[in-house]
């Protein structure tokens, strides 16, 4: 298993073959969802990993971020997953979905107009 400790140094610490990134305010690591859920390791930097270390005890929180497009009516759809462990059994699960639209022709002129 992964151990880390609560603080500033998970914003350097490299695990699991990745270094930490930024997104939308968390610190953390960021991988492709199939990497983690369908494959039960991974070979990454020349070392074998078991999927299931991917969290751990010291995990806060975990979130699943899907996007979603529809190019006939060119909206792009954003799902954000949220789980916050709180102890060892219960998690607090948020869900967000936010919509975007391409803006073009007379929409788009009638917001830069404004």
């Amino acid at each position: 298993h992964t151990f880390a400790c609560p603080g500033d140094a998970s914003k350097t610490w490299g695990e699991f073959g990745l270094a930490p990134v930024e997104v939308s305010g968390d610190v953390g690591y960021s991988d492709i969802l199939y990497s983690i859920t369908d494959i039960p390791f991974l070979f990454r930097n020349g070392a074998v990993t078991s999927t299931s270390t991917f969290t751990d005890s010291m995990t806060e929180k975990v979130k699943v971020m899907l996007i979603f497009f529809s190019p006939r009516s060119g909206i792009t759809s954003l799902l954000v997953i949220t789980a916050e462990f709180m102890g060892n059994i219960e998690a607090r699960v948020t869900t967000k979905l936010d919509h975007f639209s391409i803006l073009e022709g007379d929409d788009l002129n009638y917001c830069l107009g404004v």
